[in-house]
C-alpha cells in the first residue's frame, strides 16, 4: 500500500475514533453542564495546541520540499487561531458580553483553517512524506481538533436556540417524572380532588410588576425570633412580611432568593394557578424585601428556618410543597434535618406534611457552590462600616448585578430598578453582605447539610426535583453533582435556559414547572384514594 492511501487511512481512522468518543462520552457531559464552562472546555485546548501549527515553517522538522502553499497558510492560519481561543477563553472566564460572537469567531476561523490545509495540501499534490515528524499532527492531532469545532458549533447553536424570546414558551407544559414507588397517603392529605384541573394560564399581563405594588399585596407580620414565634405586629420586636393567597392549610410554600427575596416571584406568580386552584404562601425573611431589617442581627440559614417554621405552625399550614429558590435551598435542608434530629429524640416534626420539594439554583452540595469571587465571597468578608452604603447607588449596582442575568437576557434598566427598590426597601442594601455568608456556612455544616444524605432519608417519603439554570455562574455546579450522585436513585432534575434569575427570565417555565409537579402530586393522591375506597 503506497503512502497517500495510508496517510489518508490515518487521518480518517483518526477522525472517526475522535467522533466516535465524542459522541459517547464528551457530548452527554457538554449538554448537562453549565453553557460558558462547556464552551471554555472546548476552546482552552486550542490555546496551547495550535501554536504547534508554526513547526511547518521549521526546518529540519519538516522536508525542505515540503510546499510553502501548503505551509505558509497552515502555519499562519493555526497562529491566528490559537490567538483567537486566548481571547475566546478569557471573553467566557470573565462571561464578557462579547464572549459568544469571540468563541462564533474563533471556531469559524479555526474549523476553516484545518479544511483549507486538506484542500491546499491536495491541490500542491503533498507528500506524506515531506511532513517528517508533522507527520503525527495531521494525521492524530488535527482530526481530533476538527471534532472540538462540530462539538463546538453544535453548543453555540444550542445555546442561541436557549435564548430565543419564545424558548419559554415551548416548555409551558413541562412534563414531570412521577415516582413509581410511594409510601401509603395519610389521611391529612385529603386534597380537594377538584385541583386535578390545574391549568397553568396561557397569558399573563407582561407588564413589569413593581416592588412597590408586590408588597402592597401582601401584610406585614409581628415576629419574635427569640421565642421563634408570630406575635401580633404592634409592638412586635420584629416585622416580616408575607403574602397568601388561598387557604394556607394545603399551601405550597415560596421561599425567596437572594438578593432580590419574596420579590423575585413576582414575575412568576401570573402564570400559576389561582387561588383555588393552588393555594399560595409567600415567605420574606428578616433583612429583606419589606420585612425588617436590624443592623445587629444575626442572620443565617438557622434563624431563616427558625421563621418558616414559626410561620407554619401559627398560621396553620398542615401540608405543603417547598418551592425553594437560590440560598432558600439552605433553609430546606436544615428543616429536613430538624425533622430527622427531632425524630430522633421523639419530639414532633417542627413542621406540615411535605408533601414534595423543589429546589432551583440553590446550594445542595457543601462542595458544589462556584460563587464568583466578587460576588458573596467577597461581600461577606467587607466590614461593617463598608456594608451601610451598600447598593444605595443605582450605578454601581446595576453594573455589579449583571451578573445575575444571563448574556442573551436584554435586562431593561427598569427591571434593573425594581430588583434594587425591592432591595433597599427599608435601607436593606446592607443585607447584601450580612447574610452572603450562606455558602461558606453550609461548607462548615458538611455532611449536616449535605443532599444526598437527606435525599436518601426522604426520598420515600415524597419526591424531589432539582432545578438549575445552563448559565448560572453561582451554582451550576450543583446540578451535575446531583445528576451524577443521585440521577440513578429517581431524583427529577429540570434544566432551564438563562442566567441565575430564572425567576426574571423564564417565569412562564418555572411556573409551568412548579404546575405540573403539585398536579403530578395530586394525580397520585387521586389515584391513592380511588384505589382505597
Amino acid at each position: 500500500m503506497n503512502a497517500s492511501a495510508l496517510f489518508g487511512i490515518s487521518i480518517l481512522g483518526s477522525f472517526t475514533s475522535s467522533a466516535v468518543a465524542a459522541r459517547l462520552f464528551v457530548w452527554p457531559w457538554l449538554r448537562r453542564t453549565e453553557s460558558n464552562r462547556a464552551l471554555t472546555a472546548l476552546v482552552a485546548p486550542h490555546m496551547f495546541l495550535r501554536f504547534i501549527g508554526l513547526s511547518f515553517l521549521v526546518p529540519g522538522v519538516v522536508s525542505p520540499l515540503l510546499p510553502a502553499g501548503f505551509a505558509v497558510p497552515a502555519a499562519y492560519g493555526d497562529f491566528v487561531a490559537g490567538v483567537l481561543a486566548i481571547v475566546a477563553t478569557a471573553a467566557l472566564a470573565n462571561r464578557a458580553r462579547w464572549a459568544g460572537a469571540s468563541v462564533w469567531l474563533f471556531n469559524i476561523w479555526g474549523a476553516a483553517d484545518l479544511l483549507f490545509a486538506f484542500y491546499q495540501g491536495n491541490r500542491v499534490g503533498l507528500q506524506p512524506g515531506m511532513l517528517g515528524p508533522a507527520f503525527y499532527l495531521v494525521t492524530a492531532l488535527v482530526p481530533a481538533l476538527l471534532v472540538t469545532h462540530l462539538l463546538l458549533f453544535g453548543l453555540l447553536v444550542r445555546r442561541q436556540a436557549a435564548t430565543e424570546p419564545n424558548h419559554s414558551q415551548r416548555l409551558e407544559h413541562v412534563e414531570l417524572r412521577s415516582r413509581a414507588a410511594r409510601s401509603p397517603l395519610p389521611s391529612s392529605r385529603r386534597l380537594a380532588m377538584k385541583q386535578l384541573t390545574i391549568q397553568v394560564p396561557s397569558a399573563a399581563n407582561d407588564d413589569l410588576p413593581s416592588a412597590r405594588g408586590w408588597f402592597a399585596g401582601g401584610e406585614r407580620i409581628g415576629y419574635d425570633a427569640n421565642a421563634r414565634a408570630l406575635v401580633p405586629a404592634h409592638g412586635a420586636p420584629l416585622n416580616v412580611f408575607l403574602r397568601r393567597e388561598g387557604d394556607l392549610a394545603n399551601a405550597v410554600s415560596f421561599l425567596p432568593g437572594f438578593p432580590d427575596g419574596s420579590f423575585g416571584w413576582a414575575k412568576v406568580l401570573p402564570y400559576l394557578p389561582n387561588a383555588a386552584q393552588m393555594s399560595k404562601l409567600f415567605v420574606e425573611y428578616v433583612g429583606m424585601g419589606d420585612s425588617d431589617k436590624p443592623k445587629d442581627y444575626a442572620y443565617s440559614t438557622a434563624e431563616r428556618t427558625d421563621l418558616v417554621e414559626a410561620i407554619w405552625r401559627d398560621l396553620g399550614v398542615q401540608s405543603t410543597v417547598l418551592v425553594a429558590f437560590d440560598f432558600s435551598s439552605l433553609v430546606v435542608l436544615e428543616h429536613l434535618r430538624r425533622r430527622l434530629e427531632r425524630s430522633k429524640r421523639g419530639e414532633p416534626a417542627g413542621g406540615p406534611e411535605i408533601r414534595g420539594i423543589i429546589i432551583f439554583n440553590g446550594g445542595l452540595f457543601p462542595d458544589g457552590h462556584s460563587h464568583p469571587w466578587y460576588t458573596t465571597p467577597l461581600l461577606r468578608r467587607l466590614p461593617k462600616r463598608a456594608r451601610a452604603g451598600l447598593a444605595r447607588s443605582f450605578s454601581v449596582f446595576k453594573m455589579t448585578a449583571g451578573v445575575m442575568w444571563s448574556k442573551g437576557y436584554k435586562v431593561k434598566d427598569e427591571e434593573v430598578r425594581e430588583v434594587y427598590n425591592a432591595i433597599n426597601r427599608r435601607d436593606g442594601g446592607f443585607y447584601l453582605a450580612a447574610a452572603a455568608g450562606f455558602a461558606a456556612e453550609h461548607k462548615a455544616q458538611g455532611d449536616r447539610l449535605d443532599f444526598g444524605r437527606l435525599f436518601e432519608a426522604y426520598s420515600a417519603r415524597f419526591p424531589f426535583l432539582v432545578g438549575g439554570s445552563e448559565e448560572d455562574p453561582f451554582e451550576h455546579r450543583q446540578v451535575d453533582l446531583a445528576e451524577n450522585r443521585l440521577g440513578k436513585l429517581g431524583l427529577q432534575i429540570k434544566r432551564l435556559p438563562g442566567g441565575h434569575l430564572t425567576t426574571h427570565e423564564q417565569p412562564k417555565a418555572l411556573a409551568a414547572l412548579i404546575a405540573n409537579f403539585e398536579r403530578g402530586l395530586l394525580q397520585e393522591e387521586a389515584d391513592y384514594y380511588r384505589s382505597h375506597s
